[in-house]
Order: structure tokens, then sequence, then C-alpha cells
């Protein structure tokens, strides 16, 4: 190759690179005047100087194919030519975009193309003053475009009447389920939990937002991140990306707020993905089901705790397996609400007979326990999974393993009822270097 090809080489990447930028950004201005032309809009002017929020989404194959989120967008528009920063964490990644002035500047829409250090790309199009759209790609991100959806920040101008007015309707504190969509276990372990985590989330000043929760593995997720409002509706979106597992797996969800009920609910299957360390890995699509926490909560006179039983589990021992006691799991075991307090029925130790087995009373044989936060709206617990068996001699053994719950309260209707997870340790040979503990869910809710 002569050095004359060598130097043309980059400059073909980059215009490969360019001109499959603005057939993306053709692509979408296409679309754009179709939605207009049908909805019949008359575009005015307008002014781009503001701030912006966004968030990435890209397609993921949990088995199916999802839509799941893979960061967020912070824009800020300085002047009418286009000088603006962008700030994307993508994928636990920060990258800053810088820009002087638009590419294009077409009303109704303003667009520019962006390179990080890195080699990402960033479409960015400014539509209407009000929305974002574009995507980004390449360097560390890979080659497959994610897709921008975004707006202005219209919570942030004190003086837009009708924002204020949407938000001060979304602030609050929220609780809501996690519940399993579907569940692929990629080892022998069948890691994948049955139990459901669970989110709590507050909206400030600002459409600033603060989520936090524990995964159905015991796993703790939090961020901060900023409501996203594209405007035609009550719907207001949250986005939420996490890494964990020491930055090797992630989760994301899609919430998104109806403000005239205070309802969440999921824009898109909430994705997690658990690299494991060995046969525990799995992925894992979720949903969301919650509500704005009103306090006072309302709390139902009576309720019922129900563990579910751990399907399948095993106590192994030197003379072989046992399975757990089915009568001793909680089952409908009676809980009293006293003023805002929850107090479960007292436990009955389990009876020892002459001959060395146990009898399980009815009632709280498995001498579980229950608190219950009126503030917050968070279970937690302990109870007791027994595992009777013969040792190698033929004596009776009686084994205990504590297995400890949490969950949340909330509702969609009626009075509030809870849902969550326990865990219970498995000390199967084949999973014991792992310290596996299985997910299994348990359930608050009054009588039926």
């Amino acid at each position: 190759m002569s050095n004359r090809e060598r130097t043309g080489a980059p400059h073909a990447k980059r215009a490969m690179a360019g001109r499959a930028g603005r057939l993306f950004v053709l692509t979408i201005l296409a679309a754009l005047a179709g939605v207009f032309e049908a909805q019949g809009l008359v575009v005015g002017p307008f002014d781009v100087v503001g701030s912006y929020e966004g968030f990435f989404i890209t397609s993921q194959t949990f088995g199916q194919p999802l839509t799941s989120l893979q960061g967020t967008l912070t824009v800020k528009v300085l002047s009418e030519g286009g000088r603006l920063t962008a700030k994307a964490t993508v994928q636990g990644r920060v990258l800053n975009f810088r820009a002087s002035e638009w590419d294009t500047n077409a009303e109704p829409v303003c667009t520019v193309e962006l390179t990080a250090r890195g080699g990402e790309k960033l479409t960015l199009l400014v539509i209407n003053g009000a929305i974002l759209s574009g995507g980004i790609q390449g360097g560390s991100l890979g080659g497959t475009m994610m897709q921008l959806i975004g707006g202005r920040n219209r919570f942030a101008d004190l003086a837009d009447t009708e924002a204020q007015a949407l938000l001060a309707s979304c602030r609050g504190y929220y609780t809501m389920f996690l519940p399993a969509g579907g569940a692929i276990s990629q080892g022998t372990a069948q890691a994948a939990p049955l139990g459901y985590g669970y989110l709590t989330m507050t909206v400030g000043s600002g459409g600033r937002v603060r989520i936090a929760g524990l995964l159905a593995d015991g796993t703790r997720v939090s961020q901060s991140t900023r409501l996203v409002y594209q405007g035609g509706g009550p719907g207001v979106y949250v986005p939420f990306f996490v890494k964990l597992y020491n930055k090797r797996g992630w989760f994301s969800a899609i919430l998104m707020i109806m403000s005239d009920t205070g309802i969440v609910v999921s824009a898109a299957s909430s994705c997690w993905d658990k690299p494991g360390a060995g046969p525990d890995g799995f992925q894992m699509a979720l949903g969301a089901q919650g509500k704005k926490y009103v306090l006072p909560p309302y709390l139902a006179a009576e309720y019922r705790f129900y563990a579910v039983h751990p399907g399948g589990m095993l106590y192994y021992t030197r003379a072989g397996t046992a399975p757990y006691v089915v009568g001793a799991i909680p089952f409908g075991i009676g809980v009293e609400t006293s003023g805002m307090r929850l107090v479960m029925d007292e436990g009955v130790n389990p009876v020892k007979n002459e001959d060395g087995t146990y009898t399980y009373p009815a009632g709280n044989s498995a001498l579980a326990t229950l608190t219950f936060s009126p503030v917050t709206g968070l279970l937690k617990g302990k109870f007791n999974v027994y595992f009777d068996y013969l040792d190698v001699t033929g004596l009776p053994v009686h084994k205990k393993v504590k297995a400890s719950f949490a969950g949340v309260m909330t509702s969609l209707s009626g009075p509030l009822s809870g849902m969550g997870f326990y865990l219970l340790p498995d000390n199967n040979p084949s999973v014991a270097a792992y310290r596996l503990k299985r997910s299994f869910m348990v359930v608050l809710q009054p009588p039926l």
C-alpha cells in the first residue's frame, strides 16, 4: 500500500461514518415529517436554548427480543447557533461532547454530529425546541446504534406553569414490585430468582429523582436520575441504569409515572443481567407495578403472610439428601393491624417427640418475624425452614435453616399489600463454592 493509500483509508472510513450518520438523520426527519403531516401540526418559531434530558435504548435478546435502556443524556444548548455541551452516561461510561454550531439548522429541526475521544459518535436532533432524538454508537459502545428519546427539561423552568403543575402532581414517594416476566439461567445451577424484588422512588424539585431498592437476589440498587417528558399526555419517563457485580452485569428500567393516577408502570421490560462466577449466571426480564405511597398508609384490618414453597430445595448430608418440612413453611400466618403497626401471630415451637422426631403445630411453627416501616412501606423479617432426616447411624436429626425476607407494600387500588422475596442458603456441594442463596416469593395480603 502506498503512503497516499494509507492516508486515504481513515478519510474514507470517516466519510462512510458521516454518510451513515446523515442517512440516520434523514430517516428520522422523514418519519417526523410524516407525523407532523398526519397530525396537522403547525410548526412556528421556536427557541432551542435550554437544557434537555434523554435516554438511550437498544434491542436485547433475553430469550426474546426486548427493548432495554442503556444510558442517559443531558444536553445544554447555550446559543441559538448551536453552541452546546452534552454528557452521556452509557453502559456505565461517562462521555462528554461539545459543539460550537449546528451542522444543519432548518426549522423545526437542528442537527449536529459529535465524536468523543474514544470514537463514540452522538447524532443529536433538537426538534421544535422541545424534543430530543438521534442516537449513539461506535468506539467502546460497538457498531449498533442506540436510539435517543428525550425532551426539554421543562421542570427546571419555574415560569413554565404547565410543567410545574405536572411536576407537582408527580412529586412524592413511590413503592413498586418487580414481577418476573421471564428468565434464562446461564448455567447448571438454575439460579434465576423466583422472588420479587422492589424499588422505591422519590421525585423532588426540578424533576430530580432518587431510586433505591433490592433485586430478588438481595443485590442493592440505587441511582439519581431525572424525569424525561415529551409532552402530549400524563406519562413521564424515569430512566434507570446501574452496573452491578463488579461492573460485569447490569440492571435497567424505563419507568413511567402516570401523573393523573400516581400509578407507576414499565414503559418497556426491565432487564437484569447477572454473569455467573460459574454456573450461577442468569438473565431476567422484569416488570414494574406500583403507586405513590401516601401517608398515613391505607392498611387493611388484618393480613395473611405467605412464603411460596421452595420447590426442589434439598438439604445435603453425609447420609444423603433431605426434603424440607412442607407443613412448617409459613402459609397463611395471621398478621394483625394495630394502628400503623403490623403484628404477626406469635411463633409456636416445634415439638420433639419421645423417639427424637418432631411434630409441627398449626400456626407459626416457622417462628416467623415481621418488621414493617409505615413511613417507607418496607417489610423485612426471618423464619425457619426445617429438614428432618436420619443420620448414617439411623438416628433422627432435626435441622433448622434460617431464611431472611424483604419486600415492600404498595397498592394499585384498595388497601396496601406486600410482595417480596426470601433467600434460603443452598448447601448442595456442586454450588457450595458460590455461596448460592435461592430466592422465592413472599406475599402479605388481606384475607381472601
